[in-house]
């Protein structure tokens, strides 16, 4: 991905970083930033007594997204909506930088998914334990059936330390091809006279399938913890 620049990327002199880790690094906290203020000034508009457009618009957003946490996770699943939430705006702001000329999506570099999806594996543990106890909880690892219960255990520890390598890998493949097949696309439109019309009659169409892209996985990133956290509490246990 380093071989293929437009000549417009910038980084903070960060010290002990490369120029393109720097750039990543850079993005992300661009990416940060952003969410923050967009969230800060959303917030300031709720707090109208009388709801515009916008507000209720914002109010559905949240209230799907807090349904669809109680009805996957349980009653009091809506606790983990702040991370939920933080992940994917997050993750969507930071891929949709990767369309943009001049920047860099942080979710092409491993070093930003990997803490994101260790993030995601320490949560559910902890709804687990939470929920169920220490010990209702490594009993759940061991499945229904005691006989086999270690042969068990060790299988879903193996799923579920693969859990964040699924993640990391799955949303890292996506975006970057998705940003080399862009950055592709300008170095070929250079190539000769009659390749840059056509190239520009599909870049629009290209655009619009990376946006979609973008939206995608971060949707993927986010709800895949939701389905964990539910798997975790056991929920249909309980209620039997």
């Amino acid at each position: 991905m380093e071989e293929l620049k437009t000549g417009l990327e910038f980084g903070l002199p960060l010290p002990g970083l490369s120029h393109h880790s720097a750039m990543v690094m850079t993005y992300s906290l661009i990416a940060m930033v952003f969410v923050l203020v967009v969230f800060t000034l959303i917030a300031s508009r709720l707090r109208k007594r009388i709801p515009n457009k916008v507000q209720l618009a914002v109010e559905m957003v949240f209230e799907y997204g807090m349904g669809l946490m109680e009805d996957v996770i349980g009653k009091g699943g809506s606790r983990y909506y702040p991370l939920i939430a933080a992940l994917f705006f997050y993750i969507l702001t930071a891929n949709l930088m990767g369309i943009v000329p001049g920047m860099v999506a942080p979710t092409t570099n491993i070093n930003i998914n990997l803490p994101m999806a260790i993030i995601v594996f320490v949560v559910t543990f902890y709804v687990g334990i939470r929920e169920m106890g220490l010990g209702g909880f490594l009993r759940h690892k061991m499945g229904p059936v005691l006989a086999i219960g270690p042969l068990f255990f060790v299988l879903e520890s193996i799923g579920e330390f693969f859990r964040p390598v699924s993640l990391t890998l799955r949303l890292f493949g996506n975006i970057m091809g998705e940003d080399i097949f862009i950055m592709v696309l300008y170095k070929i439109s250079g190539l000769a006279w009659f390749v840059k019309p056509l190239i520009l009659v599909a870049l629009p169409l290209v655009y619009v399938l990376a946006c979609v892209t973008s939206f995608l996985q971060a949707f993927i990133f986010a709800v895949l913890p939701i389905i964990y956290f539910g798997a975790a509490a056991a929920w249909g246990e309980h209620e039997h």
